[in-house]
This record gives structure tokens, sequence and C-alpha cells, in this order.
């Protein structure tokens, strides 16, 4: 964890003590220039004898700084940590470094996250991958103290099993988009009334979307309903025909209204634990060689990178992506990316029944994208499976960058980033 201390403790140094820091401004965390001003008071000396490099003798008084620091701020807003969790943290380098360590200003919501965790996983799991539980409770921070109510109760540890903490840092990114919400109401009733001539005449969404012939007859029938001109004339193969569609299809209970709802941090960790120690009788052949399992360990991984495995994905699904993975829903049994398809190429696809939402990995992998979805596709995959991954956008286009352990017993282990699309 050095090199993490080293941009910390250098953004002190830089802090001009001529000027006195500016007036403390409500807000989650002490201002930058405040806390720097406070630290740099108590660790500015032996920084400066040190030559700026982070030795033993500023380490320490650092990470005592900060863990005070911290501690303030909870007793300052009534929020506790139980004494065996503030021990633990304080006798592990790593869960040290890392609670007090990783931001700056200190950030007493990791220590209050990993609480929360450490709770829920138990003794046993904690212990095997408390680095595990802190690179989430790092990646879930909320740059201040997490309240009472934020927490279900208590500063430290939820009593809600289901009550998550933290805070997404890209809900945007992740928001379902696979179905388009109907806006006004003469499109609702549009759609309710395509549902409607679906029912009744036996006609399936693929159907009326490719057949111009149930066309003019889903025409006649809005006509005798008296919809707006504009709607009728849009009844034609086209996106805009296939979205309302897919709304439709929601009606007569052949597609789910949304995806399932994501995971707490907890059930998340468990779930990947659990398949990590796991033994599958076989694992997928990818370029003509036979996957190791598992494909990263989460049990010895420096915990900056596991924070990508904050990432949730539904339970329904990621269940799935281990089932796959194992051979029990056929071939395809590590599906990493695609199929490329632009919106028109799509479209069939997403107009066949299914259980799944358009979203969900397994319809995704169905009906396919581009670029965006099906990069958030492959991240998905590989955070069910427990393989560290990140969504990465770019001007004009989206891809993804995933973790590799490359692990030979002559050498020391090695972490490859690798990116895709």
């Amino acid at each position: 964890m050095t090199r993490l201390f080293v941009s910390v403790v250098a953004g002190i140094g830089v802090w001009p003590m001529s000027l006195a820091p500016p007036p403390a401004t409500k807000q989650a965390l002490p201002s930058i220039d405040a806390s720097s001003a406070d630290c740099y008071a108590k660790v500015g000396t032996l920084l400066d004898l040190s030559g700026g490099k982070l030795t033993a003798e500023v380490r320490e008084p650092y990470l005592t700084w900060a863990e005070g620091a911290v501690l303030q701020e909870l007793r300052q807003k009534e929020q506790t940590i139980p004494q065996d969790c503030l021990a633990e943290v304080r006798g592990d380098a790593t869960l040290r470094d890392a609670a007090f360590g990783a931001v700056f200003p200190p950030d007493p919501s990791i220590l209050q996250n990993y609480a929360q965790l450490r709770a829920k996983l138990g003794s046993r799991l904690i212990a095997s991958y408390s680095s595990l539980a802190i690179a989430v409770a790092i990646a879930k921070r909320v740059k201040g103290v997490e309240t009472l109510e934020a927490t279900g109760g208590s500063g430290s540890a939820s009593a809600n099993e289901n009550q998550d903490f933290g805070h997404d840092y890209q809900p945007e990114l992740w928001a379902d988009e696979s179905l388009r919400g109907m806006g006004n109401d003469d499109e609702k009733n549009y759609v309710r009334l395509v549902a409607d001539f679906m029912r009744a005449n036996q006609v399936a969404a693929l159907d009326l979307y490719k057949n111009s012939g149930l066309q003019q007859q889903l025409v006649a029938f809005l006509n005798r309903h008296s919809v707006p001109t504009a709607l009728i004339e849009e009844t034609k193969q086209s996106i805009q025909f296939g979205e309302r569609l897919k709304n439709a299809m929601v009606i007569l209970g052949q597609r789910p209204t949304s995806r399932d709802q994501r995971p707490t941090a907890a059930a998340w960790l468990k779930h990947l634990i659990r398949i990590f120690e796991s033994t599958p009788d076989s694992t997928p052949t990818v370029y003509g060689k036979v996957l190791p399992w598992p494909l990263f360990p989460l049990d010895k991984a420096p915990w900056p990178l596991l924070m990508p495995l904050a990432h949730t994905v539904p339970l329904s699904e990621a269940g799935y992506i281990w089932e796959a993975f194992k051979g029990e829903h056929g071939d395809d049994r590590y599906h990493t990316y695609g199929p490329y398809r632009g919106d028109d190429d799509a479209m069939p696809y997403e107009l066949q029944p299914s259980k799944w939402f358009g979203d969900a990995w397994p319809d995704r992998i169905v009906h396919g994208g581009e670029c965006a979805p099906i990069s958030k596709g492959t991240v998905d995959l590989y955070s069910a499976l427990g393989k560290p991954a990140m969504w990465a956008g770019q001007p004009g286009h989206a891809n993804l960058i995933s973790f590799k352990y490359l692990a030979e017993a002559s050498k020391e282990p090695e972490f490859t980033a690798l990116p895709t699309g």
C-alpha cells in the first residue's frame, strides 16, 4: 500500500505554511485545505526531514492522525464502530492503510461500511476476505459520515439484512434502457390497443413487426378506436413501432416490466465468495485453453484491484451466469462479447417472448447491441464470476477493462489490466 500513501502525503507536503486555511464550510467532510493544515501540523516536520519520502517515521503519525480525524467525525455525528472491529482494523496493516489512508481527507464512511460488511459476512468470511470487504467499503464511501437513517439504525451495522449502505457513483451509466417508457396518454392508449389486438387475434409481436398485412389489420382496428392519425401512420416496421410492441408484450405478460433488483453489497459478496469456494466439474474452453477456476484470487488480491467488484448484478442473472459457466445451459458457457448489432438488427430478437428483461445478461447476449450495451453486459459477466472489470466510455465508442491474474510457480503473482472492445 506504499504507493497509495505517497500520493496522499505528497499532497499534504505542498501546503503553503505561510497562508492560513480558509474558514471551514458546512459540508460532509472537512475541507481539504483545513484537513491539510491540521495534518501538516502533525506530520509536516517529519515529512520535511524525510525529504518528502514515505518512511515509517512519517507513515505511523499520519495514520494516527487520520484515525483520530475519522473517529472524531463519527463522535460528532453520534455514530459508533464496534470495538472488536476497530481493534481488527488497527491490528491489520492492510486494513489500517485502507481505512485511514486510502483517500484524503480521511473518510469515516469507509470504516462504517467495513463494519457493516464485517457484521453481515461473519467472522469466518471476513477472516479470509477482508481485502474484498475493505475494497467494497471504499468503493461505496459517501465522503462523510453515514447517518442513522442511512444505516438503518446504527452507525456501524444495519439491523436489517436487506438494508444496504454507501453510495453508487454510476447510477445513470447502469440505468436499464431496453424498455422505453410511453410518453403521453395517447401513446399509452395506443400500446394498450395494440396489446388488445395481439391478444384477440393471437398475433405475435415479431410477426406484427415484420408483416405488412398484419399491420394493415392493426391500422383498421386502431381507426375504429379513434387513435390519432399521427400514431396510426407510425404503425410500420421501425424502431419506434418496435418499442411500442415491446411495451405491449409487457402488458400481455410476455416480457417482465423491469429487471430484477440488484442485491445488497453483503448479499453480493456472499454470492462471489460462494462460487469462489466452489469446484465446478469442468470449466469452459476459450481459444483452445481450459479456463482456470477461480478466475481471480478474491482471497489474496490487493484491495485496489477488487474495488470494481462493488458492481452488482441481480442474483437471478448471476446465478444463470454461474450455471452457464458450469455448462448447464448449453455450449455457450462463457459469452464475453456480442453479438454486435445495430438497433434495427437487434429489434427482431427483442420482440421474442422471454422471462428476462431486455437489459438482463441472459437476454442481452441473445439480442446483442452496439458497443455500449454489450460492453456493459461483459462487465456484468465478469463481475458475476468474481473477475474485476470496469466499463470504459470514450468519444464515439465504449469498451471495458478487466483484470487477469497470472501466476506461475517461479514468479511473483502478476496482475494485468486487459482492454476489451
